[in-house]
């Protein structure tokens, strides 16, 4: 629908907060911008696959329609759950009560979010012919576990390049909550992460050299990760689509099928089947206890299967 679309549906959005904001005291700002987002990104979803976005005339057959592209998509149920109670609020907002109490078959949602890579897929992506953006992209996730809007938030004043460490600026209230990184100093590819780093900010500086060729009074932003139009320089909005889009494209070039989550998850798995303390991963995940990271990394069902089939009874020629 294009951009006509997208303004209409910050006016609308606009209107779904204030409405929100009159039932729901004290929303913090933080809340707030992630409902915008949630409903953004699932807007040009909808968009994408030619179903109606205008609030006043979404109803029971877009409902359906969003639900099966989840479904086929495998998208975790609490996070299609989020994203259809912000598409209500939207048309709420709009006077559109048509799939209020519409109920939607979920399946149970035992272990959201429990897919990871091989370490042989891992290898894959660590191994392959990308550019230096799409390196640091893989190696934030993958190596170092950030989250998508941990990565968006990076500044370059973030890399303590002396001490070896990342400052992360996460999710939370606010501003979001600090945590320190340390930098992995492995001489594989992909695992070096001052090296990545360099890399990565040789190429940034190339763009802004030729942005500012092309415009000199062009705008830096203070954001690490940033891209180039054709006079001006852009940093990745929060709502990850543009990360995602670039994740598909590494996932399209090297064949192997991932999600930021995914890279996320792998890492978190990978070291604690190295023998990492699940506490040590909590910290470096950003989580406030360990039975988030358990279940966020699929830990507290599946290997729990792992040892109930190591039962085992013997033999009748044992007895």
């Amino acid at each position: 629908m294009g951009k006509p679309a997208e303004t209409r549906w910050e006016k609308y959005i606009d209107n779904m907060i204030a409405k929100h904001l009159e039932d729901t005291p004290g929303l913090t700002a933080r809340t707030i911008s992630d409902y915008k987002s949630s409903i953004r990104s699932l807007l040009r979803k909808m968009d994408k696959h030619g179903l109606e976005t205008d609030p006043a005339l979404i109803g029971p057959k877009e409902l359906n329609a969003i639900y099966n592209i989840f479904q086929e998509e495998g998208l975790a149920v609490s996070t299609g759950k989020d994203y259809v109670n912000a598409l209500k609020l939207y048309c709420f907002a709009a006077g559109n009560t048509s799939i209020e109490k519409k109920k939607l078959p979920w399946n149970t949602d035992y272990r959201p979010c429990a897919d990871w890579l091989t370490k042989s897929e891992s290898r894959t992506l660590l191994n392959a012919d990308l550019n230096p953006e799409q390196r640091v992209l893989i190696h934030l996730e993958l190596c170092l576990g950030l989250r998508r809007i941990d990565s968006v938030r990076l500044k370059v004043e973030y890399i303590d390049w002396k001490q070896k460490k990342l400052t992360v600026l996460g999710k939370g209230h606010g501003n979001g909550k600090l945590r320190v990184v340390d930098f992995i100093v492995k001489d594989k590819p992909g695992m070096n992460t001052e090296k990545i780093f360099r890399e990565y900010i040789e190429y940034r500086n190339t763009m802004i050299a030729l942005a500012k060729a092309r415009n000199p009074s062009v705008k830096v932003p203070d954001r690490l990760l940033i891209y180039l139009t054709k006079n001006n320089l852009g940093s990745f909005s929060e709502d990850g689509v543009a990360i995602d889009n670039r994740i598909k494209a590494i996932s399209d070039l090297t064949g192997v099928p991932f999600s930021n989550h995914t890279l996320r998850r792998t890492f978190g798995r990978t070291l604690f089947h190295s023998g990492v303390k699940v506490e040590d991963i909590a910290a470096i995940l950003g989580h406030k206890d360990t039975k988030t990271t358990l279940k966020y990394l699929g830990l507290d069902k599946v290997d729990h299967s792992d040892h109930m089939n190591m039962l085992d009874f013997g033999d009748d020629d044992d007895d």
